[in-house]
């Protein structure tokens, strides 16, 4: 693992109101996982393969299991992203999105949506 502190953090404007602060780079090796975690819990784990990353958090299980909420969310910028929603933060992600011009495109994590996602089951 190579992790790159920037100091002083590169802060810039993403939207109408939110400003992020760019504090780090990481770089993973094959192999090699990195968990997220906020309020001295671990979250959500990123780990990286020969293949690219596999984001740890089972998308089919329910949001009281993870604690989080998936979705697919396009911008008004043409872009999609994947959002990781805590459940108990679900009103503040709605104002958000609503301010932002964010429009729910799929949402991952309740079985049905899965089942549509995956098409018709071959036999």
């Amino acid at each position: 693992m190579d992790l790159d502190p920037i100091d002083p953090p590169r802060r810039f404007r993403v939207g109408d109101n939110v400003t992020i602060s760019h504090c780090a780079d990481l770089e993973l090796a094959v192999g090699e996982r990195v968990d997220f975690s906020s309020q001295g819990r671990t979250d959500y784990a990123m780990l990286r393969t020969s293949w690219g990353f596999l984001a740890d958090l089972p998308l089919d299980l329910s949001a009281v299991q993870t604690g989080f909420d998936a979705h697919l969310a396009g911008t008004v910028a043409e872009r999609v992203h994947l959002l990781l929603i805590q459940s108990r933060e679900a009103e503040a992600y709605r104002r958000y999105g609503e301010q932002e011009g964010h429009r729910q495109v799929a949402r991952l994590c309740r079985p049905a949506d899965l089942a549509r996602l995956r098409g018709p089951e071959k036999a």
